[in-house]
């Protein structure tokens, strides 16, 4: 089995989502933790949020990145 067959799955399936213009909704969830800054820790004030979210909608939405930031250096030439 090559090694080359998850990068070639998902590059096709990254494809397929910006031809569609669709994000899966699973991807859009995320998982809140909360951290502990500093303070007492029965206060909620003392605690800020931070999201989990699924390591196929952050790569895809750094792609997505990639590209509007590629398009806008090569539109302002």
């Amino acid at each position: 089995m090559s090694m080359s067959w998850p990068p070639a799955h998902i590059a096709a399936l990254f494809s397929l989502l910006i031809k569609k213009a669709h994000i899966p909704r699973s991807w859009k969830e995320a998982m809140l933790t909360p951290v502990y800054k500093e303070g007492s820790v029965m206060s909620p004030e003392n605690y800020r949020m931070i999201s989990v979210c699924g390591t196929l909608y952050r790569l895809d939405a750094n792609l997505l990145c990639s590209i509007v930031q590629d398009w806008l250096v090569w539109s302002t030439r």
